[in-house]
């Protein structure tokens, strides 16, 4: 056999077999030919032919087997198969067409080859994935890859960066400082930092990253992975605040564009801040968390609409401050423009606005317009008291209108049992009546029949 330096075949390298057997290569008694296969554990059939006849009459067959590139890793057993004209043995073969009269039947003997079809284990890509904000210019980490087989001792690693950023090194050794790149080794990890993106920042959007793995017999497998700058702050439309109720309700569609780049991470969190003026006290601090699964994805943003109650009753006739944070999944923050309102305290505003300013847009809160109206409240005047009174008026009828309810169903039960009863009474009289007529009947006959027999009752 034939293999590489360190005793592995890779997918294309040729197998030769050569087998030395005391079967000759025709049955002497009839010429008919016998037949020798070798059959790999992955189902491969190799057929030998016959070479020679050595010194010792032995005859010599010979074949050879390419690996394939489905084959995997590690050491694969052979069986050598032989098929002899005329002769049945209770050792089954796999011939697809075996020696005459032998009954795919015959000898068999096993062997192993050593097969190098990669990396065991592939570098782990730890960061960056997924979306993030801050990863502008990234510092590349992975878990080393595993090869059990040829190794890596003498192998390298080879890191892309969206195919501006190559950096080529040893799988082991000594921290790389130069002026391209940065290389840090830890016990089985690596972290790679390519210089130029300290410069010159990557651009929002999507980018790619891979590590190549060259094993010690020249084999090599690459892992790749993939993430997304994002650093669009969400935006609000059709945002309302409602202080009408003794605790506060917002709603509206928190929206996280793409911009130009076709994706963003999608809305997180919203929170809530709202400081009584007089002290500069907070009254109430709601974080309202966002289920990824619940927001919705469009051709050109992520949105969730939303609908919470703050959790604290604001006292009436009081004057509030109210700061409200809207932020998507990598923290990239929008600031709603303060705004102020009076608890309990009739407030004529504009209605929902809809936010499409450009501004919007911006990574930098400060940006947006402090003059954008802000809706409070609708343009009504409701006062707490009065629907105090109202509510307490109408809670008790659905009470009420159940119990009476239940009371009607109740007699109509008791009727329904009152007349049943009557029935059975009405009917075991009559059952009796009957039974006392048939009695009387019945007396009658007996007392004729012993009038008549023994001259009794005359």
């Amino acid at each position: 056999m034939t293999a590489d330096p360190a005793g592995y075949f890779e997918p294309g390298d040729t197998v030769s077999f050569s087998v030395v057997t005391s079967m000759q290569e025709t049955n002497l008694l009839n010429s008919g030919a016998n037949k020798i296969q070798v059959v790999v554990d992955n189902g491969d059939k190799t057929a030998l032919s016959y070479s020679s006849t050595n010194g010792d009459g032995d005859t010599v067959w010979t074949g050879t087997y390419i690996v394939p590139t489905t084959i995997t890793n590690g050491t694969r057993t052979y069986t050598v198969e032989a098929s002899a004209d005329g002769v049945t043995t209770d050792i089954a073969t796999t011939f697809a067409s075996p020696a005459d009269d032998s009954g795919n039947t015959g000898y068999t003997t096993t062997g192993t080859i050593s097969v190098d079809n990669g990396i065991d284990t592939n570098p782990n890509l730890i960061s960056p994935k997924g979306y993030c904000r801050d990863c502008v210019n990234p510092t590349l980490v992975f878990d080393k890859a595993v090869d059990s087989r040829t190794g890596l001792s003498s192998g390298t690693y080879t890191v892309y960066l969206d195919n501006a950023y190559t950096a080529t090194f040893a799988t082991s050794g000594s921290n790389i400082d130069n002026s391209t790149y940065s290389v840090v080794y830890d016990t089985n990890r690596i972290s790679v930092y390519f210089k130029g993106t300290g410069s010159t920042n990557l651009t929002a959007g999507k980018h790619t990253w891979a590590v190549k793995t060259v094993d010690n017999g020249g084999y090599s497998s690459t892992a790749p992975a993939e993430f997304f700058v994002d650093r669009i702050s969400p935006t609000v439309s059709g945002f309302y605040f409602n202080n009408t109720g003794e605790r506060p309700v917002i709603s509206g569609t928190l929206e996280d564009p793409f911009g130009d780049y076709g994706d963003s991470a999608g809305s997180s969190w919203i929170k809530v801040t709202v400081t009584r003026t007089s002290d500069n006290k907070v009254v109430t601090e709601d974080t309202f968390h966002i289920d990824s699964s619940q927001v919705t994805t469009s051709v050109d943003k992520k949105y969730y609409s939303f609908y919470y109650t703050l959790s604290e009753r604001l006292a009436t006739n009081n004057e509030y401050k109210v700061n409200i944070k809207m932020a998507d999944a990598v923290d990239n923050v929008y600031d709603y423009p303060t705004f102020y309102l009076n608890q309990g305290v009739a407030t004529t505003v504009t209605t929902a606005v809809t936010n499409t300013i450009t501004d919007f847009l911006s990574p930098n809160p400060a940006e947006v317009p402090k003059t954008l109206p802000v809706p409070l409240t609708k343009n009504k005047t409701v006062k707490t008291a009065t629907l105090r009174f109202w509510y307490l008026l109408f809670l008790p009828l659905p009470w009420l209108f159940i119990f009476f309810w239940k009371r009607r169903k109740k007699k109509e039960k008791q009727v329904k049992i009152k007349s049943k009863l009557r029935w059975h009474k009405r009917s075991i009289f009559r059952f009796f009546r009957k039974l006392r007529q048939k009695l009387v009947i019945f007396l009658r006959a007996i007392r004729k029949v012993f009038s008549r027999r023994f001259g009794l009752f005359n």
